[in-house]
């Protein structure tokens, strides 16, 4: 109910639990600071009930390893692994069994019964566009995406989701591309990586794939443009 557009859950792995946490909309691009900022809140919020020593079996993180990643490890007190396929604290089952601090049975039922009856009052019909670009921008990790797959994924049929996409002047292929490009615009922005790793992150099996789109986008190569991006006015990336 308080963020739309974002996958929140806790699984069983193992001998963990896996508490999985991801942004889902297709237009928001830089999540670092949202995705440490939330894992850091489960952190602290587990630290309250089992005290400040507690530290969970392992971190992950979906965006690339930053410079200074071992302030990560300290901070969790534990190994943290970088461009993962999702936000995620491996909770250990073992001596998971002390309640809360204050908890109160009863406002939790109260609050349930309101957060149901919110939910009921405010569903809306799902954005199509941006479930698209989610689901697209997950796909790029394993290469080319397509149509039939993405409205699988969507619990749609392929002629349902381009229907609904040129509702909106929109078509499966204009999508994708502009997916990548928004994508190939915060990476290049990320010195830290290599030009010749951006390729596989946008679902190209080959480097020069990824040039040639990025000349027709931008008219110049992927070099050109790292060596010129500070003449290059940053746009907001929608």
């Amino acid at each position: 109910m308080h963020q739309r557009n974002s996958l929140i859950r806790l699984v069983e792995d193992g001998e963990c639990y896996r508490f999985d946490y991801q942004v889902r909309h297709g237009a928001i691009l830089c999540r670092r600071q949202d995705a440490e900022l939330t894992l850091g809140m489960a952190l602290n919020l587990i630290r309250h009930v089992f005290g400040n020593q507690w530290a969970p079996r392992a971190v992950h993180f979906e965006h690339p390893r930053p410079e200074h990643w071992h302030e990560h490890c300290k901070i969790f007190d534990a190994p943290v692994y970088f461009e993962q396929p999702c936000n995620s604290l491996l909770i250990p089952k073992r001596g998971l069994t002390r309640a809360m601090p204050e908890h109160d049975p009863l406002l939790l039922l109260v609050m349930q019964d309101s957060l149901r009856q919110l939910s009921l009052a405010g569903r809306n019909e799902p954005n199509i566009v941006d479930d698209a670009r989610a689901q697209i921008r997950q796909r790029l990790l394993l290469g080319e995406p397509v149509l039939e797959d993405i409205a699988e994924q969507m619990g749609m049929s392929s002629w349902s989701l381009q229907r609904r996409l040129r509702e909106q002047n929109l078509s499966f292929s204009a999508l994708v591309d502009k997916q990548r490009r928004d994508l190939a615009t915060f990476y290049m922005r990320q010195q830290q990586l290599p030009i010749s790793e951006l390729a596989p992150l946008l679902g190209y099996s080959e480097v020069s794939a990824f040039s040639r789109a990025f000349r027709r986008w931008f008219g110049v190569s992927p070099r050109q443009w790292r060596q010129h991006s500070d003449l290059v006015q940053p746009g907001r990336l929608q």
